[in-house]
């Protein structure tokens, strides 16, 4: 039944994103671009938290917090960006930095909901949705140890620096004509 509730209600929203769109006099190459970044922007977001996600899980069947899993999901969220067809720019740059700390904030955050659950015998999801960002924070900074900010600054320049142009990648054209016009 709830599978069927939430696709009348993507239907219902998907219905009214086009007749919005319908009574606007954008061009169907306009709309079709809009759409695109906006599903792309939900979808980068989507794969950050499950990268959150698969690192928490890693740290559970570890049983430590596994700052390494930053590098991991760094490399893959470039990796996603990179596949989806976006060029070597420094806005897939930033956007790979800010993805990978979207996952390191997702990860720490569920880490120290586990944590807390555990210690106060709470359901997790009930935890979830009554833990702050203030507790998961402060519960996050007492447990990690004193290199794991280095991995999460490593994991974020790494991501920075591959998203801008990774080993072996073609440069975009425009930046291409510039280099070439710049050196004759």
């Amino acid at each position: 039944m709830l599978g069927g509730l939430r696709r009348s209600l993507a239907t219902v929203v998907v219905r009214k994103f086009r007749t919005a769109f319908s009574r606007l006099s954008v061009p169907p190459s306009v709309r079709l671009w809009v759409l695109n970044s906006v599903l792309g922007v939900i979808a980068a977001v989507l794969a950050a938290s499950a990268m959150g996600a698969i690192w928490s899980l890693a740290a559970l069947w570890t049983t430590s917090r596994t700052p390494w899993m930053a590098l991991v999901a760094a490399f893959a969220l470039v990796a996603l960006l990179r596949f989806n067809g976006h060029s070597a720019s420094m806005a897939r740059g930033l956007s790979a930095m800010l993805l990978t700390g979207l996952s390191i904030a997702h990860a720490n955050y569920l880490m120290a909901a586990g944590f807390i659950g555990a210690q106060m015998s709470m359901p997790f999801v009930d935890l979830l949705l009554r833990m702050g960002a203030e507790m998961a924070i402060a519960v996050s900074r007492a447990h990690a140890a004193p290199f794991e900010g280095l991995f999460y600054i490593l994991a974020l320049v790494a991501a920075g620096l591959l998203g801008w142009r990774m080993p072996g990648e073609v440069l975009h054209k425009a930046t291409q004509r510039r280099r070439r016009a710049g050196s004759t």
